[in-house]
């Protein structure tokens, strides 16, 4: 083989490497701890959310649509791949893939409109009522998701074997399936995994020492009606109203002490 033979192989061989590094490596993590993303996946497709860094069986804790917003919390490197572990604007928590990942597009600012030459002075609004929870530095309050969540939270209540039982946390997981928590009179915590119309759970499962944390979990608690508000002289408890008809629905509770 002649020499100028073998340096065309040689300069092929480095070219094809050079390509196959740029096309088939893993996805660089680019997407700063903080900042908003979005599902980078084909319409109809879904993303895996796991609970590890890893591709294994029996990790996914749910499954994102192409479009839905997420909240990087950190990145790593696992496996060749690089992960990012996110929330979703539902409070639920795990690791996605970094390649099915893009940066959040953010809309331009609208531009002012233009003042009328003359500018009505408005009458004064009358000064809203006190709402006695404003003054609690809780930011993680779940329980806005119960009304439309309470077939649900109904259903999984019913099979706790040591009544009354109260709910720690609620999630959409998809949008027809919601994840209940709750903690039963002896402190036993359960998770439900079930339908948003109620029925039959998919998944009842203890914590226990599997417990993953989940933001507000615990702080506040929901205490389904006609049961009695918790007597704990350390919650902050006021009544749960139905938006629609405004009957009691339960009863929120935050810690104070």
């Amino acid at each position: 083989m002649t020499r100028p033979l073998l340096a065309r192989l040689a300069l092929t061989a480095s070219l094809l490497l050079a390509a196959s590094g740029a096309v088939g490596g893993v996805h660089a993590a680019t997407l700063a701890e903080g900042s908003a993303a979005e599902v980078a996946v084909s319409s109809g497709s879904r993303a895996n959310l796991r609970a590890e860094p890893r591709v294994a069986d029996g990790n996914i804790v749910g499954k994102l649509a192409a479009g839905d917003a997420v909240t990087v919390v950190e990145a790593t490197t696992a496996g060749g791949r690089d992960w990012y572990r996110v929330t979703t604007t539902a409070g639920l928590e795990g690791w996605v893939a970094a390649d099915l990942l893009r940066a959040a597009e953010v809309a331009p600012a609208p531009e002012p409109a233009a003042e009328p030459a003359v500018q009505p002075t408005p009458a004064p609004e009358p000064a809203p009522p006190p709402d006695p929870l404003a003054e609690m530095p809780h930011l993680d309050d779940w329980t806005w998701m119960v009304p439309k969540l309470l077939p649900a939270i109904d259903a999984c209540l019913s099979i706790i074997s040591l009544p009354p039982a109260v709910v720690t946390r609620v999630f959409e997981v998809e949008p027809d399936m919601a994840g209940i928590r709750m903690r039963d009179p002896t402190g036993r915590r359960f998770e439900c995994l079930i339908l948003r119309r109620g029925g039959y759970p998919i998944r009842y499962d203890p914590l226990g020492d599997r417990l993953r944390p989940m933001p507000g979990d615990g702080n506040p608690i929901f205490t389904r009606a006609p049961g009695p508000p918790p007597s704990d002289p350390c919650l902050e408890t006021t009544p749960l109203l139905d938006p629609a008809d405004g009957h009691t629905l339960g009863w929120r509770s935050f810690k104070k002490c």
